[in-house]
């Protein structure tokens, strides 16, 4: 018996991001985007909302600091993970002390 699915939900200002993350996870059986959020308000009505279990967070763009975002979400929905997705590293130290469970770059693909 396998276990249901873990439910995402992505945040990103850009469609084009939102689209990407669509496209690697929908073969993959373990995970399911139940939800999307382009801004802070909306990520927050998402966790809210929508059983999640992984809330994958970019930083640029969502018009709030990421850290008290970051801190928000621990508070209002502490059942959340949160992992972020970003080109920054220069706040992978502070983003992982206010909560968040692990920090992932945006890194150019190398031709291959």
């Amino acid at each position: 018996m396998s276990a249901p699915p873990r439910r995402i939900i992505a945040a990103d200002d850009h469609p084009l991001m939102l689209d990407a993350l669509y496209t690697v996870f929908a073969d993959q059986q373990q995970f399911n985007i139940v939800a999307t959020a382009r801004s802070f308000p909306e990520v927050v009505a998402a966790a809210l909302a929508t059983p999640a279990d992984l809330l994958i967070l970019d930083l640029i763009g969502m018009h709030v600091s990421a850290v008290t975002m970051v801190e928000r979400l621990r508070r209002d929905a502490p059942h959340l993970k949160v992992v972020i997705l970003s080109s920054r590293v220069d706040m992978a130290p502070e983003l992982l002390r206010a909560g968040a469970v692990g920090y992932v770059t945006k890194a150019e693909r190398s031709s291959v």
